[in-house]
């Protein structure tokens, strides 16, 4: 597929994100499996590592000083990896088995995704469910009107997030490079994480995220101030965690990448190349070069002179142009007019 300098892919989260208001599923499920084995956790504490795959997630919870404290009480001794085992296969068999009741998708995203495809994106997905759970989520999601074009799940690649290797599968199966054509949305710091270490644009989104930590009832009732007040709070979060954008809702993204796309044509802008056939030839068409380079960077830059002889740099013009110090030139020389990439090494300085 041929690069083109705009946004052709867009790699969704799950849960908070494009389903599930506020992960409500994870969370209870994760809440429910803690409290059976004796451990008490805030949805604060069991929200912290949310999107990451779900064996992590639990090693980080029993992490914390509250879990371990308790574990140690309860149990007589510190937490062990069959511990983890254990724990992660009761979550699974319960989350498996309500995950489909939560999978209705978030307000306005069948309708932005219905306009990012207009636009030309594919539709990709990653997520901390396995693919196990995902033929629960995924099917009741589609009944409701959406379906991505493809999923991705920690087991198929071998590591979850904050690794990019998710994402990086989204792009190979999509045909789809490079990564700066590639928006990385969702509703956690670890989706942050992944887009961004793997090179691609990340955008937070706010209304129904696992990181706003509201139920939609909650969302709904809160008063205007505290609202707007918690959700600059993790605006702030996902822009420390390196987000390009932080956006209110799924609805806002298609003008999002716009946005985008508009930052990357006015970055291509900074960039000159004069194409065969845009050139100005005829007597005294060399003399014309350091106005044409003004014209083109009327406030310096770096300026690229090929040529097929050395002895072509010493002329007058070139000589001027090199002599400006707000420009950075370097002259390249090839054995041959109309040089290829691959005669690149047979260049000369």
């Amino acid at each position: 597929m041929e690069s083109r300098q705009e946004i052709r892919l867009v790699v969704f989260d799950w849960a908070g994100t494009t389903v599930d208001y506020g992960s409500s599923a994870p969370v209870a499920v994760f809440e429910r499996v803690f409290t059976e084995a004796g451990i008490a956790l805030t949805r604060e504490e069991i929200n912290g590592p949310m999107g990451m795959d779900k064996k992590t997630h639990i090693r980080s919870l029993l992490s914390l000083d509250t879990a371990r404290s308790q574990w140690k009480e309860k149990y007589g001794r510190c937490w062990d990896e069959e511990d983890v085992e254990r724990l992660y296969a009761a979550f699974e068999d319960e989350l498996y088995r309500v995950a489909a009741e939560y999978s209705s998708p978030i307000a306005g995203t069948v309708e932005a995704v219905e306009e990012l495809r207009k636009m030309g994106i594919a539709i990709g997905s990653t997520t901390g469910y396995t693919s196990e759970m995902m033929k629960q989520v995924a099917p009741a999601a589609e009944k409701y009107g959406y379906k991505p074009d493809c999923i991705v799940t920690p087991d198929v690649t071998g590591a979850g997030r904050p690794t990019p290797f998710m994402m990086y599968e989204c792009m190979r199966r999509l045909n789809v490079y490079p990564p700066c054509a590639v928006v990385k949305a969702g509703d956690t710091i670890t989706d942050i994480r992944e887009g961004k270490n793997g090179g691609a644009w990340s955008i937070g989104i706010l209304t129904g995220s696992n990181l706003l930590g509201l139920t939609k009832e909650e969302y709904e009732t809160m008063g205007q101030e505290e609202l707007a007040q918690r959700k600059e709070e993790a605006k702030k979060r996902y822009m420390e965690a390196g987000a390009d954008m932080v956006i209110d809702s799924i609805r806002d993204l298609p003008q999002a990448i716009r946005e985008i796309n508009r930052r990357m044509q006015e970055e291509k802008k900074d960039e000159c190349v004069l194409e065969p056939g845009a050139g100005h030839p005829g007597k005294g068409s060399t003399a014309k070069i350091p106005q044409l380079v003004k014209e083109i960077l009327p406030e310096g830059g770096s300026v690229l002179l090929l040529a097929w002889g050395s002895p072509v740099f010493s002329m007058e013009p070139f000589q001027a142009l090199m002599d400006q110090n707000e420009y950075c030139v370097i002259p390249m020389c090839f054995q041959a007019s109309n040089p290829t990439v691959e005669q690149l090494a047979e260049r000369e300085y």
